[in-house]
């Protein structure tokens, strides 16, 4: 996790997302994210990840977006993580200062992370090539006029970004 927020997150901001949700507790595991806080858990005996984003990262307008078109994506039949939250039910935690946390839950899904793989098959590669088909087919289908895209990092006024 990028470092601009972690003064802010603490146990009070987990336990009221997880809360939120109906995540048990006792079944959480944390994950390393990159720019958000990941974890997952159980949510009535299903494995479920809760990603959750601070407002310096991203703007709730830009997450919905995000949410709509993975949702869009998983209707199309492309092989990702389903969002369980709707773009209108993100849930919001206000962090004690000027911004905003981000909660929202996606299915969690098993697979093989190729990207890891050394050796990887003509068989493998073949699957990649039909998924990366899938999601170019079903993004052209996809109304992006009316909806927010993230930034880059280098399009971000936030400092702690550019030094990365």
């Amino acid at each position: 996790m990028i470092k601009l927020t972690d003064h802010l997150f603490n146990e009070k901001v987990q336990a009221m997302a997880l809360l939120h949700h109906e995540i048990d507790e006792s079944s959480v595991k944390k994950h390393d994210g990159y720019c958000s806080y990941v974890l997952e858990g159980k949510k009535l005996g299903e494995e479920v990840i809760m990603k959750i984003s601070h407002s310096s990262r991203i703007e709730k307008e830009q997450l919905a977006s995000e949410l709509d078109f993975t949702l869009h994506l998983k209707n199309h039949h492309v092989k990702i993580c389903s969002p369980l939250t709707l773009s209108k039910d993100i849930f919001e935690i206000n962090d004690g200062e000027d911004g905003v946390f981000y909660s929202n839950l996606y299915q969690k899904v098993s697979g093989t992370d190729l990207s890891e793989k050394k050796d990887k098959s003509e068989a493998d590669l073949q699957e990649i090539g039909k998924i990366l088909a899938s999601l170019h087919k079903s993004s052209l289908s996809f109304d992006f006029k009316n909806h927010s895209r993230r930034l880059s990092f280098i399009n971000r006024d936030f400092v702690n970004y550019k030094k990365i």
